[in-house]
């Protein structure tokens, strides 16, 4: 009976060697899934993307996953997800990466919001004029009624100089995709690439 005991504490002691290294794993989260390691340096992190983390559990033998993901639909807010038990982690990051889209999805403003405007409107200084006019708008841009733009022109004015001026565009001109709403201000649409435009062209006025 003792020899038994001493087996069983034996068993018990012995190191369980998990299926997946922790480089596996750190390859999996950052560069198959493009997400957000917990247990790296935080100055490799993707702005607003998951961030997975995990631990050895000895007793059950299996690595536990945890994802935080940041929402930008209510500031402030996370959504948390926990793997199942015994669940594979690639299994697991897509749980995350379909919530994630989900909640990307749900940032977006709607056809229907954007149909109600016919046009946006974007702040800025005619010291930025011909930058703008080669290059474009760069992203992220902020548009929104006359009021909004107009408050940023001066902001822009204040801090580089010229006179106001103010943007005006059809929203048919935009790739309605590329557009989010800004966390701190529904009233304020984000968007997320760079905007090319012709100021020459008459509908693109400036006011």
């Amino acid at each position: 009976m003792k020899l038994l005991f001493e087996n069983w504490r034996k068993y018990l002691n012995e190191t369980i060697e998990p299926v997946l290294n922790r480089e596996q794993i750190e390859d999996l989260i950052t560069d198959k899934f493009s997400f957000n390691s917990a247990q790296s340096s935080q100055h490799r992190w993707g702005r607003g993307q998951p961030i997975i983390d995990y631990y050895f559990n000895k007793r059950s033998g299996e690595w536990v996953y945890t994802a935080s993901i940041p929402s930008e639909v209510h500031a402030n807010s996370w959504n948390d997800i926990e793997s199942y038990e015994g669940e594979d982690l690639e299994i697991f990051l897509r749980r995350v990466q379909d919530a994630y889209s989900q909640i990307e999805l749900e940032a977006q403003p709607s056809q229907i919001e954007l149909d109600v405007q016919e046009n946006l409107y974007y702040g800025t200084s005619t010291i930025l004029q011909q930058e703008i006019t080669e290059n474009g708008i760069k992203s992220p841009s902020e548009w929104g009624d006359y009021g909004l733009a107009e408050e940023n022109a001066m902001k822009i004015v204040k801090e580089h100089g010229g006179e106001p001026m103010v943007i005006q565009m059809p929203v048919s001109e935009f790739d309605q995709s590329k557009f989010k709403i800004d966390e701190n201000n529904n009233d304020v649409l984000i968007y997320t690439e760079n905007f090319i435009i012709g100021l020459q062209k008459q509908e693109k006025k400036l006011l």
